[in-house]
């Protein structure tokens, strides 16, 4: 073979590559979902609820962490609204401090994605 017809050669091979490569990414992109925001997605727990408790949750699961202005839940991090509120099963509007790390609760997003409202859930 001449070096002409071996450069071509060379070059449809490169080709071929970044085409398997391209069309491979494409797929994976199609095949593979995006993560939905939490404020797109309701939660309903399995359990029942008290009345004055909404019927789906943004999210749920075991307090990491809290502190004044945030909440780790189940290893994610969310800020709190300004005006968030706070509720038992048995009281509407109690102070954020009843509330600990590894109580189970349900919350509420806005549209910034910070919690409006967290709810306990008595899961024994």
């Amino acid at each position: 073979m001449n070096r002409k017809h071996t450069e071509i050669l060379s070059l449809k091979r490169v080709r071929n590559v970044i085409l398997a490569v391209g069309i491979t990414l494409c797929i994976a992109g199609l095949v593979i979902p995006s993560e939905p925001s939490f404020a797109q997605r309701r939660h309903k727990p399995e359990l029942v609820l008290p009345s004055h408790y909404p019927e789906w949750f943004h999210g749920f699961g075991r307090i990491g962490l809290i502190t004044t202005d945030r909440v780790v839940i189940n290893d994610f991090n969310f800020r709190f609204s300004p005006y968030v509120e706070f509720h038992t099963p048995t009281e509407k509007n109690v102070s954020r401090s009843r509330f600990k790390e590894g109580m189970m609760v349900g919350f509420l997003f806005n549209e910034f994605e910070e919690i409006i409202s967290m709810w306990f859930l008595n899961m024994k």
